[in-house]
């Protein structure tokens, strides 16, 4: 299973902190770590039942589809503490516009068939093309503010468009498409 991909910015940002693959274990962790022990918490901001945590818990059951990449997100971020992402952060937010040392590779594709539409403006025609950005210290900072997939998203589009000069809403990419290096 790939991990997701809020995981793998993180995982890129503190290499020594993976998260776990086994959703018993990323269960446990996340309960233990954000919700300091509390099913029912974990359940009403998860959005399920308690009796379907404790499953996840006891491995019972399997989260799915929007509940294991809410799981999977969860378990990435607890494994770094908020002091240590607010201070890499900082860290980060110093450097500006500069480089935060983090790149993504990000793989994108023209549309198929010969309408000539594509769903990136700067791929013509069906081809793949590779492009790596580096993300700037203040959009690394903002991931690590306010870590979600969405927020890794959006900064990946706004690498793109500066590196295309473009509005970064132009830029439309699968996320696993991406790898951090």
């Amino acid at each position: 299973m790939a991990r997701n991909f809020l995981g793998r910015f993180m995982g890129r940002l503190f290499p020594s902190r993976q998260a776990p693959v086994r959703t018993t274990t990323q269960a446990k962790q996340v309960r233990d770590k954000q919700y300091g022990g509390s099913t029912k918490a974990m359940a009403r901001a998860l959005g399920v039942s308690e009796r379907t945590v404790q499953r996840w818990v006891k491995g019972d059951r399997t989260p799915r589809g929007k509940d294991a990449k809410r799981l999977a997100d969860a378990a990435a971020v607890v494994q770094t503490a908020p002091r240590s992402r607010s201070k890499k952060g900082a860290e980060l937010a110093t450097r500006g516009d500069a480089g935060s040392g983090v790149t993504a590779s990000v793989r994108l594709s023209g549309a198929s068939g010969g309408t000539g539409r594509i769903k990136s403006p700067m791929v013509r025609g069906t081809g793949e093309r590779i492009v790596t950005v580096t993300l700037s210290g203040n959009q690394a900072a903002r991931i690590l503010a306010n870590p979600s997939d969405d927020e890794v998203s959006e900064a990946v589009s706004e690498a793109l468009g500066e590196y295309f000069n473009r509005p970064s809403h132009e830029y439309e990419f699968d996320p696993s498409a991406v790898d951090f290096h």
